[in-house]
């Protein structure tokens, strides 16, 4: 199925839709700068973004309330992808029934919703990629 489909915006003022990210697979997590859960998951995600950026988008998106932080944030951690965020951040934790941080989903590279949720960066993602992959004959 596809997923609930939101406007995100990013700190260069940029917008977009999560339907943007097809062509790759997108490992969407829900995260707050707050959170030492998900703090600890963006050290994996860099891992991720450096190995396998050529077929695995990484979306982050933030409460709304910490748009004003990322730019500071991600140039202190020397974050490599962008962190997104929504104008209406109820709504987009309501359709994607966003409990608590961190939470992540894998979408397909036609933008369909495959794992919901995804397994954590730190608890075996990777390997959960390679069985996907696998399976569907792309490696």
């Amino acid at each position: 199925c596809l997923p609930p489909s939101s406007l995100l915006m990013n700190a260069d003022g940029d917008s977009t839709d999560i339907s943007s990210f097809r062509g790759k697979y997108s490992y969407i997590g829900f995260c707050s700068l707050d959170n030492l859960g998900c703090l600890g998951e963006f050290e994996y995600l860099k891992y991720f973004y450096h190995k396998h950026g050529n077929l695995l988008n990484i979306v982050i998106i933030l409460p709304g309330s910490e748009k004003d932080r990322i730019p500071t944030f991600t140039d202190e951690n020397s974050i490599p992808w962008k962190f997104w965020y929504c104008l209406n951040d109820t709504k987009i934790l309501k359709d994607y029934k966003v409990r608590a941080y961190p939470v992540f989903y894998l979408l397909d590279r036609e933008g369909k919703l495959i794992m919901s949720p995804a397994i954590l960066p730190s608890a075996g993602f990777e390997q959960q990629l390679f069985n996907i992959l696998k399976g569907r004959g792309e490696i």
